[in-house]
């Protein structure tokens, strides 16, 4: 009974936490009939979609946020003695359970959304939202695999994945050049929100979005594999 109402409450905090996040920002874009050529229910879809797939992803992943701390106290190694593979034993060690919390809203805010945008391709919509999940915990598994290297690497998570979503949960047209090229090219987040919401609401009709979005899951979590493989090799050959 106890873990339940602990269950119960974590949850309540975290939707609490995110929702008073959103209820800033809606106070934001509600202030304007739109931003450019996003209304507001468009905003909301964006919102939504890197909101779900930041949840999903720390569900699932939140583990990795304490590999420096175990490579600090020095028993990473545990994980490496199991008998089946490393990424399992830390996603398997740390499901985190009130990110339903979390997902419940992005799942509320992308009911109101899809309300008034009802020619939303669906099976589309959650394909963008595997894909924003598989980035975003690719981006975990990349930012823990710098700890290999930088055991301080918390700062370098924080920008990474929560940073990063508080810049996403708006129409990436909004910002300078300098940083869309930032979250375009060099940590890939615009393709979490903002490029499958310009293909759903078919504010582009060129193809190319598409395929490309797709590309960038897979080669930010073939990329985030490879750095932790070659992490774990550099700790195996450290001794540990």
């Amino acid at each position: 009974m106890q873990y339940k109402s602990n269950f119960i409450l974590n949850c309540t905090v975290m939707f609490i936490t995110y929702f008073c996040e959103f209820v800033s920002t809606w106070f934001l874009i509600n202030n304007f009939s739109s931003i450019g050529n996003w209304s507001t229910n468009d905003i909301l879809l964006v919102y939504s979609i890197a909101t779900l797939s930041y949840g999903l992803s720390r569900f699932f992943f939140n583990g990795f946020n304490n590999v420096s701390k175990q490579l600090k106290r020095g028993d990473f190694y545990i994980h490496l003695i199991k008998p089946f593979n490393e990424i399992l034993s830390i996603v398997s060690q740390n499901i985190s359970l009130e990110r339903i919390g979390q997902i419940v809203l992005g799942l509320g805010i992308l009911v109101i959304s899809l309300n008034k945008n009802h020619n939303i391709q669906k099976i589309l919509l959650i394909f963008f939202i595997i894909n924003g999940t598989i980035i975003y915990s690719s981006l975990f598994i990349i930012s823990a695999a710098v700890s290999f290297w930088v055991i301080e690497s918390k700062e370098i998570m924080g920008i990474m994945t929560h940073g990063t979503l508080r810049a996403i949960v708006y129409p990436l047209s909004i910002y300078k050049k300098y940083l869309r090229d930032f979250m375009t090219y060099i940590v890939p987040v615009a393709f979490i929100s903002y490029y499958p919401s310009i293909i759903l609401l078919k504010k582009s009709m060129d193809k190319k979005i598409l395929i490309i979005t797709w590309l960038v899951g897979i080669l930010v979590f073939m990329f985030s594999i490879f750095l932790w493989k070659f992490g774990i090799k550099k700790y195996e050959g450290s001794g540990g």
